[in-house]
């Protein structure tokens, strides 16, 4: 079943593969533009690790998936890794603040 009948399916991808998981590196960098007072230092570190910790998990499951298709040699595994790359934004954004 496809998730939208009345696109193509490359917009069908760009949406699954790019939009959707680009949602968590747009909060963190939301976070990281709220101002301190909003939230607090503290809980708005657990709240980037939180993000950062859900995004890294995502990106587990999505090169999993994208490991099976290339053994299956399907042509959808670039799209799998593509989502990997967007998912590990939020940690690479994070680490130099580690």
């Amino acid at each position: 079943m496809r998730l939208f009948q009345s696109v193509s399916p490359t917009t069908e991808r760009l949406t699954r593969h790019v939009l959707l998981p680009s949602v968590l590196p747009l909060i963190l960098l939301a976070l990281a533009a709220t101002p301190k007072e909003v939230f607090g230092c503290a809980n708005r570190g657990y709240m980037a690790m939180a993000v950062v910790l859900l995004s890294t998990l995502g990106a587990l499951g999505t090169t999993v998936r994208a490991t099976n298709a290339m053994r299956m040699r399907d042509p959808r595994a670039r799209w799998w890794l593509f989502s990997t790359i967007v998912l590990l934004l939020p940690a690479l954004l994070l680490a130099p603040l580690a």
